[in-house]
């Protein structure tokens, strides 16, 4: 939407206020005709100048009021289906029936991991978020796994058939598959594991 990047907030705040200069100019010239033709007498123009202009003071506030209510109430419906759709993705990740987790990619650490992936490799989600992504490798394939996420990685990549370490310490032999993404403004791969 208009309102979802700065430039758009920018061209709304500045048609808003060439709204309100051509909305008070207007004012004072037509209130100004008005005045004058109802009479020309000394007391009588001082009178109506002084309530024309409280008069406008009055308006301008109330339009400032419903305009700002108006755009705070619509920012509240923004943040609900933000809110919703996150809420929707969250659900969908911890209850998604392929082993799934997403790592910082500069340190490494797991950020988030599903349920399906705890239950397949029988560390628990505490385990998990304490450790690093290659943790999850056998020492010797570790050097292949940093090797690909050092390469320039299209947003999704077949990584192919790779070995993980379960808790047990049994190997298994996965497909995975990366993607690169932004989660709390930092560089992440999703992981997933079928």
């Amino acid at each position: 939407s208009v309102l979802s990047t700065g430039g758009g907030l920018l061209g709304v705040a500045l048609g808003i206020g060439a709204i309100y200069i051509v909305a008070g100019i207007a004012w004072i010239l037509l209130s100004d005709a008005l005045v004058l033709q109802v009479s020309s007498d000394v007391d009588w123009l001082t009178f109506a100048q002084r309530y024309k202009g409280i008069a406008y003071v009055l308006l301008s506030g109330l339009l400032v009021v419903t305009l700002v209510r108006t755009s705070n109430l619509a920012l509240l419906k923004a943040q609900q289906r933000l809110h919703i759709g996150e809420v929707r993705v969250q659900d969908l990740f911890l209850h998604h029936p392929t082993p799934m987790w997403v790592f910082d990619e500069e340190t490494l650490r797991f950020i988030a991991v599903n349920h399906a992936a705890v239950a397949h490799y029988g560390y628990t989600e505490a385990e998990f978020l304490g450790m690093l992504a290659t943790d999850m490798r056998p020492p010797e394939d570790v050097p292949q796994m940093m090797s690909l996420l050092n390469e320039t990685l299209t947003p999704h990549h077949d990584a192919g058939i790779v070995r993980h370490r379960k808790k047990n310490g049994e190997l298994c032999h996965v497909h995975v598959s990366l993607h690169r993404m932004r989660i709390r403004h930092r560089d992440s791969v999703l992981v997933i594991a079928d």
